[in-house]
């Protein structure tokens, strides 16, 4: 418990935790590996939806709202979101609301279609 806890502080906005919890068991379920070195490669391999909702994260977390960082943030949502889980998505629109970002609206609701898709086909 202990050990999650040091994982998540400064990383994750507290509000914000029991979804990417619930994210990580979704793809810790999803993936094959079990045991003791399933766990050592879920720490260490990163895909790049999980480091760019590591960034986001840890940005709302910071409070850095840069416009040059979301932005950055945008081009990377737009590229990986068809591929993202409902999980994932509600994670990245979080984090665009907390950051207040409303330079791309249609962002915003793309990511919204996705996710309740990825709801619906389960």
């Amino acid at each position: 418990e202990r050990y999650r806890h040091m994982q998540i502080v400064n990383r994750v906005p507290f509000d914000l935790v029991p979804a990417y919890e619930e994210r990580n068991e979704i793809h810790a379920a999803m993936q094959a590996v079990k045991g003791s070195i399933g766990r050592v490669i879920r720490r260490y391999r990163k895909d790049a939806t999980t480091q760019l909702l590591s960034t986001m994260l840890m940005a709302c977390a910071e409070r850095r709202f840069e416009a040059m960082l979301w932005d950055t943030v945008a081009t990377s949502l737009k590229e990986l979101s068809p591929r993202m889980l409902a999980a994932d998505l509600g994670l990245a629109l979080a984090c665009l609301v907390k950051a207040d970002y409303r330079r791309d609206p249609e962002l915003q609701a793309r990511l919204l279609r996705l996710a309740a898709r990825a709801a619906i086909s389960g």
